[in-house]
């Protein structure tokens, strides 16, 4: 009778004994997932690597509107981290697969990426020319808000440059 209590609470102790820790994820959908929750958290350095994974994996799978949204996750990262030559070749790369995808909106969205990492880096020349190029492009495709937006943004890098009057 001993010897079967004990063989019986030896079963019920071996499965909570066992680590049943957190699987790698495998998955580049949640591992991208898991990184926005982590930039949402504001903790960079952790969500990177995910972020790196997740486009590689997106890039095997030709999973482009993924791989995307991925590439523009890590400029962000990139930029927050102040990696801004790593952000500014990340830019690029997604600037051209947009191009390639004929995603209009997402080419604008990347003028203000560039022109945020061009402002940061003081070379506001160029961040004056993507913003441009941002209003441009707003403006051909009837994008009201991201022209405002990008209007903006120019008025306040035109203030930053010492350029009062055309702000």
């Amino acid at each position: 009778m001993k010897r079967t209590s004990l063989l019986f609470a030896f079963c019920i102790l071996i499965p909570f004994s066992c680590d049943f820790g957190d699987q790698p994820l495998t998955d580049p959908n949640e591992i991208y997932e898991k990184a926005a929750a982590l930039i949402q958290e504001r903790s960079f350095k952790q969500a990177k690597p995910l972020l790196e994974e997740a486009v590689g994996l997106f890039k095997k799978i030709k999973n482009n509107d993924r791989l995307t949204q991925s590439l523009m996750s890590l400029v962000q990262t990139e930029m927050e981290l102040g990696e801004f030559k790593t952000a500014l070749t990340t830019s690029e790369e997604a600037a051209t697969l947009m191009r390639r995808e004929g995603d209009v909106h997402g080419e604008i969205r990347m003028a203000f990426y560039f022109g945020a990492l061009y402002t940061k880096i003081q070379m506001v020349d160029r961040a004056i020319a993507w913003y441009r190029k941002a209003m441009a492009s707003a403006t051909a495709f009837g994008d009201k808000k991201a022209f405002s937006e990008a209007r903006l943004k120019l008025a306040f890098t035109l203030k930053v440059n010492g350029d009062l009057e055309e702000a």
